[in-house]
């Protein structure tokens, strides 16, 4: 290692698109300077969360690439390694995984990869050359203890930790609630809300078919936020069971938190996730909660602070949710015990697990 007085972490990611991962990564690298680590991020490309991360104070190496299969990315991020001469290098998400990791262990770099779902990928070309590449690769962060277990099984040899997704409380806390008077139908009607890429892993389409029975029984209407290859299926079957007006896709939600505050219930029906940041924002909003009974979930909230349903079954599914709007005393009691169980999840806290993981496996005392 370095003889310099503050450690540094290189962190490698894609972008600052709109997902959790990214979200995730601003926030940390924002708090790790108070823990004695300086922060350098190289990224390929722009995104919505890259305000956020100018503003951590973080340094970034931008990366040319001509296509997300540039050959020649795992030889200029090996430059940037050689430049920064990092004393640890996490990767986030699949193609930083190969690329990046791929440099890290060609420049003997302690690597971490951040694992942030628990299932594996589908069987692709991909999936097998990330599995052989990060299986060399120093540790691994896993945001759930399900996914820690997965690793633990197929690498036992490497090392492994758990941390989960930090929440930014005081910015939730501020956020005003969003007017989503234009969604609905009447001055009375319920808002139902689910957030996440519109992907089969989401499971949004088992929404869409609670709320067939939902909407005969009350005036609601589901707001799904998120793009995805699944947007033309949802909105074909909206349009077959005349849905329209009662399932909306509104497209990319940049900041969830002023619509979770709008919401009657947020509803995540997962069929697998590793620690879904828009169920941890609803918890800190107050947002009451109908969530999948998968393991993901069951870590986070139990029966005291959500309803679990079986997210194969759109009528057990629509009878929570009109548990939710029916009582809402009770709603607001198992909400109240949801925001107390992330209260502890701040950046701070997650950044300082994180530093105590990068000086054991760079040897920094």
């Amino acid at each position: 290692m370095t003889d310099r007085a503050r450690a540094r972490v290189l962190h490698f990611i894609p972008s600052m698109g709109g997902g959790g991962a990214e979200k995730q990564l601003a926030l940390l690298a924002g708090a790790l300077p108070a823990h004695g680590w300086d922060v350098e991020v190289a990224i390929l490309d722009r995104g919505i969360h890259l305000e956020r991360l100018e503003r951590s104070g973080a340094r970034l190496h931008w990366v040319r690439s001509a296509s997300n299969y540039d050959p020649m990315i795992p030889l200029r991020l090996g430059r940037v390694i050689r430049r920064v001469k990092p004393d640890v290098v996490q990767t986030w998400l699949p193609q930083m995984d190969v690329a990046a990791g791929f440099a890290a262990l060609t420049h003997r770099v302690p690597w971490i990869v951040s694992e942030r779902v628990t299932r594996p990928l589908p069987p692709s070309i991909k999936r097998t050359l990330r599995d052989v590449i990060t299986a060399r690769a120093t540790a691994v962060v896993s945001n759930s203890q399900e996914g820690l277990r997965t690793w633990r099984k197929r690498h036992p040899s490497m090392g492994h930790f758990y941390v989960p997704n930090a929440l930014a409380l005081p910015e939730l806390e501020c956020a005003a609630a969003e007017n989503l008077s234009r969604f609905r139908v009447t001055p009375q009607t319920r808002i139902v809300l689910a957030a996440g890429r519109l992907v089969l892993q989401k499971n949004m389409e088992a929404l869409r078919a609670a709320m067939v029975f939902v909407a005969r029984e009350i005036d609601a209407v589901a707001i799904i936020c998120g793009i995805g290859e699944q947007h033309e299926v949802l909105i074909e079957r909206i349009e077959r069971d005349e849905q329209i007006g009662r399932v909306v896709l509104p497209g990319f939600v940049p900041e969830i938190a002023g619509w979770l505050k709008a919401a009657d219930v947020m509803v995540s029906l997962s069929h697998f996730e590793g620690r879904p940041n828009a169920v941890i924002e609803a918890m800190a909003c107050g947002t009451p909660l109908v969530v999948s009974n998968i393991p993901e979930h069951r870590e986070i909230v139990d029966a005291t602070s959500a309803l679990l349903v079986d997210h194969h079954d759109a009528h057990d599914i629509a009878h929570a949710i009109l548990t939710v709007l029916r009582d809402p005393e009770g709603a607001r009691k198992r909400a109240t015990v949801a925001r107390e169980a992330v209260a502890a999840w701040t950046p701070d806290a997650v950044a300082a697990e994180y530093a105590r993981i990068y000086r054991a496996l760079s040897k920094r005392n």
